[in-house]
């Protein structure tokens, strides 16, 4: 049986809640740009950066400054553009269904979706 042990640190870089979390982006961009210097195969990178961006575009859900929210989901958006400008074709997102996938790859809906749901969290607490 398999089985995963793992620490979750509060301030790692998948936890922060605060501007470093910018930090991912560029940590992407060195990611592309090192393994490129090895010849690997672009489809993959292409995966592997869509995989990470758009899994913290969605986790900005729990960020409560709206304006750097917003702004995290542009950067991102606009990284995935200039690495390619197919990403959303790539093969890491064809194993979502297409609503999630079309969630997942929409620069507004993705606002959308964060801006409700931390509204949402924000009437809860009170």
């Amino acid at each position: 049986e398999a089985l995963s042990h793992y620490v979750i640190h509060e301030k790692s870089e998948t936890t922060i809640r605060d501007k470093r979390m910018f930090d991912i982006i560029e940590i992407t961009k060195i990611i592309i740009v090192e393994m490129q210097k090895y010849n690997y195969l672009r489809t993959p990178l292409i995966n592997i950066a869509t995989m990470i961006l758009t899994d913290y575009t969605i986790q900005q859900r729990y960020i409560n400054d709206k304006k750097t929210r917003n702004k995290f989901i542009d950067t991102a958006f606009n990284t995935l553009d200039e690495l390619d400008k197919c990403w959303r074709k790539c093969e890491y997102l064809k194993k979502f269904p297409i609503i999630k996938r079309f969630f997942k790859t929409n620069r507004t809906l993705t606002k959308i979706y964060c801006n409700l749901y931390n509204l949402k969290n924000c009437f809860k607490n009170k």
